[in-house]
């Protein structure tokens, strides 16, 4: 759910201020998700009116920000309680003669459908009149209804409205696991003679009309035997159980959209070791797995292996290299093999944290693979740079990209000699190339609602390398900003979680493009995930060409890291640019100079030093 952050089975309410780099982070005080949810609710409305604020340029300096932030927090988590036993009593409900506790599922099932009718309606007198339900029994003030104007009030409304529909949702969701629960516990031998001397069946009348008969037993089931053996509770759900509750977790925290990827790591585990719950699983058995996973072959190269045999037999296979005529088997190695441990090792923590397992066992056999998984990324050879500005993107379609798709032609370029982070130079704006001191340069930052920086320091203002002017890169600009066009890249288009650099990074990872300009044993090695070769990899191969050329500091700055003392104000525009004309390439461009000057007709004889 959005802002809702848990670490260590904690929630949190972290938010994004906006318009700037800062993150709230502030702690329900809570482990239950359900209590997390219904805190959240409270805490949006609450603060709906400053963040609404702060989006339209209302000046409000940070440390306010999380201050109102805590208040509205601390003020939620009291009002819980108080808010939850008032809800309660307004939904309870009298039907056909019976009445309905406000918790009960038929009461909550009512309000669901009355709230769902106002929200399908769009009658703003229904809307308005069931929003002022819910203030009544909350502590949203007068004065700060008032100091909404009347489409505030209504978008207020409709969010008040839908946060009341899904606490009911979590308190239906509750009942009905704490029945769940229920069914599977032991009845006590004293409350089993107490039920059968028939006191339990007024007990169970008194409660039927909340829960139903059958539940009302489950309930008083559970309130015999309130108490399980951690046993008991270790195997009260199997792994794939665990691994179900993990990926909603993970949905709703961090909006995973890959299930599939852990289902499958978890399938070949539970075969591997053919245990069915986390408590028997021993370090011996994690071991086993560890060692199975170097022979397991590539699922999609052998995919009608894995359609037609068991995965023990194809390990067996593959360990006596009988697995096809090939000389050689392609297993999986590098980041895929670690990715797939890590995945077990994340459901590993998630039942420890949930009281499913006593401890995570797999953890220290795992404890530098992160690390290890990172370091496959490499930078291009002075060979590979070369067959890049030969490929047709500089050739057969040259004409076609300078007119249609000039990110094609310069962003590989800026990334090498500027060593920008893709999205940093695909979202750059036309009035963010300034000139300081007589020095062309880039202005890295957030200025518009559609940019994103990673961090703070990745704001800053650095040369543009004198190899991208020698090539034309100003006239390029130019003539951007003659079509009217506001971005330097105007064909890119933006999504809202990585920006408008995902349009270029598509284009420039397409195999086929690759394929073109990279040698046959590299595509091989990238496609078995040995190694990694993108966008990224000019950054490492800017920062490689600079490493013990210049002073650390400086080369930090320049990739936008924090570094010692260096800042905003401590890299002059003068000295900034003799360090960046530092980053020097064995590369001869220059026939793609001379077709860059006809493009944007400069002067052929200008002297051009490549």
């Amino acid at each position: 759910m959005t802002y809702l952050y848990v670490q260590r089975s904690n929630y949190y309410y972290k938010r994004k201020i906006p318009h700037t780099l800062h993150n709230l982070v502030c702690s329900l005080h809570t482990d239950s998700l359900t209590t997390a949810k219904k805190l959240l609710a409270i805490i949006n409305a609450k603060s709906l009116h400053l963040f609404t604020g702060i989006k339209k340029g209302e000046c409000m300096d940070i440390p306010r920000v999380k201050a109102l932030v805590n208040k509205y927090i601390q003020e939620a988590i009291q009002e819980y309680s108080e808010l939850e036993s008032l809800r309660h009593k307004y939904f309870a409900l009298k039907e056909d003669g019976k009445t309905y506790a406000g918790h009960s599922q038929t009461a909550i099932e009512k309000a669901q459908e009355r709230i769902n009718d106002i929200l399908d309606m769009e009658d703003d007198e229904q809307l308005t009149a069931e929003a002022q339900k819910i203030f009544i029994r909350s502590n949203i003030t007068q004065d700060e209804l008032d100091s909404l104007s009347n489409n505030e009030k209504r978008v207020l409304y409709y969010e008040l409205l839908k946060g009341e529909y899904n606490v009911l949702s979590y308190d239906l969701k509750r009942n009905k696991a704490r029945l769940e629960e229920a069914l599977n516990a032991p009845i006590d031998q004293s409350f089993q003679a107490f039920a059968d001397n028939g006191v339990s069946d007024r007990l169970i009348n008194s409660i039927a009309d909340s829960f139903g008969k059958d539940g009302a037993n489950l309930l008083l089931n559970a309130i015999a035997s309130p108490q399980q053996e951690n046993n008991d509770r270790y195997h009260s759900k199997t792994i794939m159980e665990i691994l179900e509750e993990f990926i909603e977790h993970k949905t709703i925290t961090q909006n995973i959209t890959e299930p599939f990827r852990y289902r499958t790591d978890v399938e070949i585990f539970i075969k591997i070791i053919g245990k069915e719950y986390w408590i028997d699983v021993t370090h011996e058995d994690f071991t086993k797995y560890i060692q199975a996973l170097a022979f397991l072959p590539i699922q999609t190269k052998y995919k009608k292996l894995f359609e037609e045999k068991d995965i023990i037999e194809i390990l067996r296979l593959s360990k006596e290299d009988k697995l096809s005529n090939e000389p050689t088997i392609d297993r999986i190695q590098g980041s895929t093999l670690i990715k797939k441990i890590i995945n077990i090792n994340a459901l590993l923590d998630f039942a420890v944290d949930n009281e499913y397992l006593d401890r995570n066992r797999l953890k220290p056999k795992t404890k530098n693979m992160k690390g290890k998984a990172s370091d496959i990324r490499k930078e291009f050879r002075p060979e590979q740079l070369r067959n890049l500005f030969k490929s047709k993107w500089y050739t057969s379609d040259f004409d076609k990209n300078v007119k249609k798709y000039p990110s094609r032609i310069w962003i590989p370029l800026i990334l090498i000699y500027n060593g920008f982070r893709i999205n940093e130079i695909a979202q750059i704006y036309n009035n963010q190339i300034v000139i300081k001191d007589d020095v062309y340069m880039f202005r890295i930052a957030i200025d518009n609602q559609d940019q994103q920086l990673k961090n703070e320091a990745s704001k800053r203002t650095i040369p543009i390398h004198p190899k991208l002017i020698e090539l034309g890169f100003l006239d390029f600009w130019e003539s951007q900003k003659s079509k009217g066009y506001a971005r330097l890249f105007q064909e890119l288009y933006h999504t809202n979680t990585k920006g408008y650099g995902q349009a270029f990074s598509k284009v420039f990872n397409d195999k086929k493009f690759k394929e073109g300009w990279l040698e046959e044993e590299t595509m091989k090695k990238l496609n078995e995930k040995v190694i990694k070769l993108d966008l990224h990899s000019f950054r490492h191969g800017f920062s490689g060409q600079l490493k013990g050329i210049i002073e650390e500091d400086t080369r930090e700055y320049f990739l936008g890291h924090s570094a010692g003392d260096a800042d905003y104000g401590n890299i002059k525009p003068l000295p900034a640019y003799e360090n960046i004309s530092k980053c020097i390439y064995n590369l001869d461009l220059t026939e793609l100079s001379k077709k860059l000057y006809t493009a944007y007709n400069l002067d052929k004889n200008s002297k051009i030093n490549i």
